[in-house]
């Protein structure tokens, strides 16, 4: 997958002062529905999650746990590094504090 894919949706929503790293995820997501033709609605009952939530994170407007990452990630057949972002990404928008944290977090 393209990683820069969702940069042109992070860069507009950046203006609403919205979190860059909930709105790659929701990128993410919302990509991979679209891929492989999941309606939101499928994608919450295979989670455990209900459809406005699949919603709020397509639209950065929720966060989201490492638990629902990884079973996104399951349902897709697909590996969490593909959800989340990689360090080229991170040390593009570095200067955010919630990307430092959650690299970070996310490699210990």
């Amino acid at each position: 997958m393209d990683m820069d894919l969702p940069n042109a949706l992070i860069a507009e929503k950046l203006n609403n002062n919205m979190d860059t790293i909930s709105l790659f995820v929701g990128s993410k997501i919302e990509e991979l529905r679209e891929i492989h033709k999941v309606t939101q609605e499928d994608l919450a009952l295979a989670v455990g999650l209900s459809r406005p939530s699949i919603v709020n994170m397509e639209n950065g407007r929720q966060n989201y746990s490492l638990k629902n990452i990884y079973a996104i990630a399951e349902y897709f057949n697909i590996s969490v590094n593909e959800i989340l972002p990689d360090m080229k990404w991170y040390k593009k928008y570095k200067g955010k504090k919630i990307i430092k944290k959650v690299i970070f977090e996310i490699e210990d």
